[in-house]
């Protein structure tokens, strides 16, 4: 698997991460229609860069755009439609 995948997958999973609010990580790589190893390298990608957070409640673990990645989001859709485009 190469670096530009989990990188192109990141991006995805960021735009819908933002689009959901908050979304369950088994929803999220059905969501993306992708190989659960590569929305996993995706998610800690994100996560190593402080993009994401993480939600436990109970056995579920959700993901959540940051408070800064979530503004950045609303405030720019020319970026959501450019990820999209890839």
């Amino acid at each position: 698997m190469r670096k530009h995948n989990i990188g192109a997958c990141a991006g995805r999973a960021w735009v819908v991460t933002g689009r959901m609010k908050r979304v369950a990580l088994p929803t999220l790589v059905k969501i993306m229609n992708e190989d659960v190893f590569l929305v996993q390298q995706a998610v800690g990608w994100l996560a190593r860069e402080d993009k994401i957070r993480f939600e436990q409640q109970g056995r579920v673990l959700y993901v959540r755009l940051t408070d800064r990645e979530g503004e950045l989001y609303e405030k720019n859709p020319s970026c959501v439609s450019k990820v999209l485009s890839r």
